[in-house]
């Protein structure tokens, strides 16, 4: 219902702060610099510089787990904060508890199971947008 795609918004908007903003800037710069290598057919350096940016996605990826998962609920109810105008509301309130959880609704909560999947969800992500990025160059 409405309470799972707010969940799934809240995630949309915390990507970027998270760690995706970092393999944003670095995929330009693959695509850049590795289409010019490729186009000159030095394979060999583009190999380096692809190997070079997925070590810093994995150092990237190290980074934002172990600063993530420590604090997921707080980051939950940050992220949800705009939530709250929903509470105020007696026709909202079903919505807010589908969200946030209370009541008589069931289902999973964004600072319960929802925030579990949120770190590997934005590893893959990001290792998604290096692969592509790797793709494009070529």
């Amino acid at each position: 219902g409405i309470g799972a795609m707010y969940q799934v918004s809240a995630w949309q908007a915390a990507f970027p702060q998270y760690g995706l903003q970092w393999i944003f800037g670095v995929t330009y710069v693959l695509r850049l610099q590795g289409s010019s290598l490729v186009a000159a057919k030095e394979y060999k350096q583009f190999r380096n510089l692809f190997r070079t940016i997925l070590v810093y996605g994995i150092v990237l990826a190290i980074v934002a787990a172990s600063s993530l998962i420590p604090f997921r609920v707080p980051i939950a109810f940050l992220e949800a904060a705009q939530a709250c105008e929903y509470a105020s509301s007696l026709n909202c309130a079903n919505i807010f508890a589908s969200v946030f959880g209370g009541g008589d609704t069931g289902g999973d909560t964004l600072q319960g199971s929802a925030m579990l999947l949120f770190v590997p969800t934005l590893l893959a992500r990001s290792f998604y947008q290096l692969y592509k990025a790797g793709l494009y160059a070529c």
